[in-house]
C-alpha cells in the first residue's frame, strides 16, 4: 500500500489569483478551472488567466468569491459565487448573471443529461431549464430541507443536509425518504454533512464536519462509520471526494489528504511537512479534480493548488531536510551497498551518509580532525571490500573505513615512491572479477597490492591521465575513461592498450574525449557516456554509433547507465532520467514534473540494489 507522492505547487507567485482554492474542474478543451476567494482562474498548463469583477462592466464576473464551477454545453462555463451564478461564454469571454440568483450564495452546480442546471442556492436545491430559461425549486412538499450537497441519478436525487440527514428523492413520484446518518454513531458536536459522493457501487461516501467519513449502502439503506478520527484522535472534517483508480478514493479534509482503499479499509494520511518542499502545501483541502490524463489537482485554503501527475514510475525521494532523519548534502556523487544491509551515499558537498535499508535511518560521517574520521567532505569514490568501505576523496587521498565501528582505520596519500599513488584526487574505485582493486585518480590508474599495502600503475600506459571511470569486460579487459583523452582498453591477453579518441572528420569515432561512464549490458554491448553524446561500441570493428538529442534524448550530456530486469537501460543526463529500450527503440524521459528531485544528475550517482 505504500506509495510515494510528489506534489507540484501553484500559488500566487505563479500568478494564481488567490491561495484559497474552493472548487476545480477540467473542461472539454483541456483547460483547468479554479475558483478562489479572489477570482476565477483558467489554467492552460503554463499560465493562469484570471477573471474578476470589473467595476461598471456588467459583462464581467459579478463576484470574486467562487465556490462552484461546472461546464455546460461546448461554449458555456457555469460559475457559482458568493453572490449569484454567472454564465461564461467561452467564445465572447463575457459573463451574464442567471436570473433570480444575484445576491444569493451558490454552493454547488451540476448539469444533468438533459442539460439542465442544478444548483444549491442558500441551501435550497433549484433547477434551471436552459431551453425555457426558467428556474424552479425542487419540490420537497412540506419538508424543510437545508441542502449542502447532492447526487444526480436517472430516477432519483440524493440530498445531504445541515442536520445530518440523507434524503432519497424519487423524481417520478416526488416522494422523499429520510435516513439519519448519526443515529447509530457516538454523540457529535455537529451533524453537518459537507459532501456526498456516489461510488457507483451501490454506496455513497458521506463527508461530515465532525465524524469524518461514513459509507451508506443504497441497497440495505444502512450506514457505517469508516474513517472518523485523525491519528491524534481529533475528528476529521471532510470537504471533498474523488475516485482515483479501482478501489482507491482520495478524501480532502481539514487535516490533510486521505488516500483510502474501500475494500480493505486501509488508508494513508498525507500532510504538509515543513522541511519537505515536495509534500502537500497545506492541510486544509477543499477540492479534488482528476484530469483526462489521470493527474490529480487539489485546491487548498492556504497553499494554492497542488498537482500530482499520473505516476507510471514512482520515485521515492531522499534529500537534505535539515534536522530531520535525512541525507546530508545535495550533490550526490557515489552510491554503493554493503553486505550489512546499508546503502552508502557519498556527496561532494557534505560528507558520507549511511542509510540502513531496514530501519530507514541515516548516519552521517564527516571530517572532524580526529584520526579516525574522514579526510574530506568531498567524496568521489566508494567501494565495499568485506567489512571495509574504501572512500576516495577530493585532493585528500584514500580512506579505509571499518563498517561495523564506523571508524577510519587506514589512510593512503600520494607519494614520490614507485609504489605510491601519484595523486590525492581519487575519482573512482573498482574491483575486478579476480578481486584486484583499481584506483582511478587525476594522475593515473593504479592497482592495489594487499600484501604490501601499496600501489603500482595498472600498466605503463596508465601512469598518466585523469581517469574517471573503470569497468571490466567478460574477456578480462579493463576499460578506462578519461576526462580529456578518450577511452582506453587495457588488453592483458595481448599485452596492448587500445585508445579510442574522437575525430571530428569521422562520425564513427567516439563522440567526445570527455568520458563519463562505461556500461556493458546483458547482450555484451558496450555503452560509453560522454560530455557530448552516448556511444555504442562495435568491438569487432572499433566503430561507434552515436546517440543524442537528435534521437529524442533530452540532452547530449550523459552520465551513468544501469539496466533493469526487463533489459531497459536507465541513463542519467543533464536534463532528466531516461529509460531506454534499445531493442524496441523506445525512450521515456523523467524530469522534475514526474517526481525526481532535479533534472540535472551527477557523474556516478546511481546504484542497482541486489533485489
Amino acid at each position: 500500500m505504500a506509495q510515494s507522492f510528489s506534489f507540484r505547487h501553484y500559488e500566487v507567485e505563479d500568478n494564481l489569483s488567490y491561495n484559497s482554492v474552493m472548487c476545480s474542474m477540467q473542461d472539454k478543451k483541456g483547460f483547468m478551472w479554479f475558483g478562489t476567494k479572489d477570482g476565477l482562474n483558467r489554467f492552460d498548463g503554463y499560465s493562469f488567466k484570471v477573471f474578476r469583477k470589473i467595476e461598471n462592466n456588467p459583462k464581467s464576473l459579478g463576484n470574486n468569491t467562487v465556490f462552484a464551477v461546472c461546464e455546460g454545453d461546448e461554449h458555456t462555463i457555469w460559475v457559482g459565487t458568493y453572490s449569484g451564478i454567472y454564465q461564461y461564454n467561452t467564445i465572447t469571454e463575457q459573463f451574464s448573471v442567471l436570473p433570480d440568483t444575484k445576491e444569493h450564495f451558490i454552493r454547488t452546480i451540476k448539469i444533468d443529461d438533459e442539460g439542465k442546471v442544478w444548483f444549491i442556492k442558500d441551501y435550497t436545491l433549484h433547477i434551471y431549464n436552459t431551453k425555457t430559461q426558467k428556474t424552479e425549486k425542487l419540490d420537497t412538499g412540506k419538508e424543510r430541507i437545508d441542502v449542502t450537497s447532492f447526487i444526480l441519478n436517472k430516477q432519483q436525487v440524493w440530498l445531504a443536509t445541515t442536520d445530518g440527514n440523507l434524503w432519497e428523492y424519487n423524481m417520478l413520484s416526488k416522494s422523499l425518504k429520510r435516513y439519519n446518518m448519526f443515529e447509530k454513531s457516538a454523540p457529535a458536536i455537529s451533524h453537518w454533512i459537507d459532501k456526498i459522493y456516489d461510488t457507483q457501487q451501490n454506496a455513497i461516501l458521506i463527508g461530515t464536519s465532525s465524524q469524518g467519513v461514513k459509507l451508506f449502502n443504497t441497497k440495505t439503506k444502512t450506514y457505517e462509520d469508516i474513517l472518523t478520527y485523525n491519528s491524534n484522535k481529533t475528528t476529521i472534517y471532510v470537504r471533498d471526494f474523488m475516485h482515483r483508480t479501482e478501489d482507491e478514493y482520495w478524501i480532502a479534509t481539514e487535516s490533510g489528504l486521505y488516500v483510502y482503499y474501500l475494500q480493505s479499509r486501509k488508508y494513508i494520511n498525507l500532510k504538509h511537512e515543513y522541511s519537505n518542499p515536495y509534500s502537500i502545501s497545506d492541510n486544509a483541502l477543499y477540492t479534488l479534480s482528476k484530469d483526462r490524463e489521470g493527474g490529480i489537482w487539489i485546491g487548498t485554503y492556504f497553499g494554492g493548488i497542488n498537482y500530482v501527475p499520473t505516476q507510471h514510475v514512482a520515485f521515492e525521494k531522499y534529500f537534505n531536510q535539515g534536522a530531520n532523519n535525512s541525507i546530508t548534502g545535495n550533490a550526490v556523487r557515489e552510491i554503493c551497498e554493503d553486505k550489512f544491509g546499508n546503502l552508502w551515499i557519498g556527496t561532494e558537498d557534505n560528507g558520507l551518509n549511511r542509510l540502513n535499508l531496514k530501519t530507514r535511518q541515516f548516519t552521517h560521517f564527516k571530517p572532524d580532525g580526529k584520526p579516525n574520521s574522514l579526510s574530506h567532505s568531498n567524496i568521489h569514490g566508494l567501494l565495499t571490500v568485506g567489512d571495509k568501505l574504501w572512500v576516495g576523496a577530493f585532493e585528500s587521498g584514500l580512506d579505509i573505513l571499518d563498517i561495523p565501528s564506523g571508524k577510519v582505520v587506514k589512510h593512503f596519500v600520494a607519494g614520490n615512491g614507485p609504489r605510491s599513488l601519484k595523486s590525492n584526487f581519487v575519482e573512482t574505485l573498482y574491483r575486478t572479477k579476480s578481486n584486484m582493486i583499481l584506483v582511478a585518480t587525476s594522475n593515473g590508474l593504479f592497482r592495489f597490492h594487499e600484501k604490501t599495502q601499496d600501489f603500482t600503475p595498472l600498466c605503463d600506459r596508465t601512469t598518466y591521465g585523469h581517469f574517471i571511470t573503470v569497468t571490466e569486460d567478460k574477456e578480462g579487459n579493463i576499460w578506462a575513461g578519461t576526462t580529456r583523452e578518450g577511452l582506453r582498453c587495457i588488453d592483458f591477453k595481448h599485452n596492448r592498450v587500445i585508445n579510442f579518441r574522437s575525430n571530428e572528420k569521422d562520425t564513427t569515432s567516439i563522440s567526445c574525449n570527455a568520458i563519463n561512464g562505461i556500461f556493458i549490458d546483458h547482450a555484451n554491448r558496450m555503452w560509453v557516456t560522454t560530455e557530448n553524446g552516448l556511444n555504442l561500441l562495435d568491438r569487432k570493428t572499433g566503430k561507434f554509433r552515436r546517440f543524442g538529442t537528435k534521437d529524442g534524448f533530452p540532452s547530449d550530456v550523459f552520465y551513468k547507465i544501469l539496466e533493469d530486469q526487463h533489459h531497459k537501460l536507465w541513463i542519467s543526463t543533464s536534463k532528466g532520467l531516461c529509460a531506454y529500450d534499445f531493442e524496441r527503440n523506445k525512450l521515456a524521459t523523467y524530469t522534475k514534473s514526474n517526481g525526481i528531485l532535479s533534472d540535472q544528475f551527477n557523474f556516478s550517482s546511481a546504484s542497482k540494489d541486489v533485489e
